[in-house]
């Protein structure tokens, strides 16, 4: 375990004037990274009649996070991928300005980082955190045209240890697909399982159409090499397992696979690296409507 955690804090950023836009943060690189927790204040609202924000916490300001280093994305997701992760991992209550971005892995059965995948800043040149900032129409009423003193401020945690330490690279990535049809769909490749790593988990969100479903898909598969079934089940029996696995309920439309909830057998992940093993990684899903999507996180570590 780390002797300490140092909190280092950065410049508050201004957000009037970007609204609809992305800004990007220059990321310092000199620590051991546990994770990042960004604070939104909201400042004053400009024009309009009577306006009021309305941000919430299924309403948030900042709507994608996206951590590059070099020009490799280690953490890339919209926020409210983020949220449910850190529902999942720490019991966090997303309130739509608080944002905890953990560069590590995180241990889902005792709601810890886990030692030993923090992410060492000072092996990069260039280290950049991109917000995505929702449109002032998306998250207020009255229609302002502006605002005045909204800002983000963010604090890094850093790890120190009594000694070097062995390290393991993690990401954190985000996809998606539609599926048109009702019934089976068969998504090949799957851009979820793609030739990375070891796989820890992935959270999903189906939506039918816009709107977060738990009875949009029925059953899901997935299988590698035509014959190699990784998993068959109903959504509603994987659902209620994954209730059981985080100990918490997940919100409606999220569903995972789930593979080492916490971190001390690395050997239950599912690995997926070499072309030569795994050709062709298939899956199957069962729809009840369409157009349904989903999107969905990935925790894996891979190579450094």
């Amino acid at each position: 375990m780390p002797t300490k955690v140092l909190k280092f804090s950065y410049p508050e950023v201004v957000l009037d004037g970007s609204y609809g836009t992305q800004v990007t943060i220059q990321l310092k690189r000199n620590n051991l990274i546990q994770k990042y927790i960004g604070v939104v204040t909201l400042g004053a609202l400009t024009g309009g009649t009577s306006p009021a924000w309305t941000v919430s916490g299924s309403n948030p300001l900042i709507t994608h996070v996206t951590v590059t280093a070099d020009n490799d994305v280690l953490l890339d997701m919209d926020t409210d991928m983020l949220n449910e992760i850190n529902k999942l991992g720490f019991l966090w209550t997303p309130d739509g300005l608080t944002y905890r971005i953990d560069m590590t892995d995180i241990n889902f059965e005792n709601s810890k980082n886990v030692d030993g995948t923090e992410f060492p800043s000072y092996a990069y040149n260039n280290i950049t955190l991109t917000l995505t900032i929702a449109p002032l129409a998306n998250v207020t009423s009255g229609s302002p045209t502006g605002s005045s003193g909204t800002t983000f401020a963010l604090v890094e945690y850093a790890s120190i240890y009594p000694q070097t330490i062995p390290l393991v690279k993690v990401k954190k990535l985000q996809s998606s697909y539609v599926l048109n049809t009702t019934g089976l769909n068969q998504v090949v490749p799957s851009p979820f399982y793609t030739l990375q790593g070891a796989f820890k988990m992935i959270l999903y969100k189906v939506l039918s159409g816009s709107t977060p479903s738990d009875s949009a898909i029925s059953k899901m598969k997935l299988v590698i090499n035509d014959s190699n079934i990784i998993y068959d089940e109903y959504y509603n029996t994987k659902k209620a397992d994954n209730n059981q696995q985080f100990n918490i309920p997940l919100d409606t439309g999220f569903i995972a696979d789930v593979y080492m909830p916490g971190a001390s057998d690395p050997s239950q992940m599912l690995v997926l690296l070499n072309p030569q093993i795994t050709r062709v990684i298939e899956q199957d899903l069962t729809t009840t409507t369409s157009p349904v999507t989903v999107k969905g996180v990935k925790i894996i570590y891979v190579p450094s």
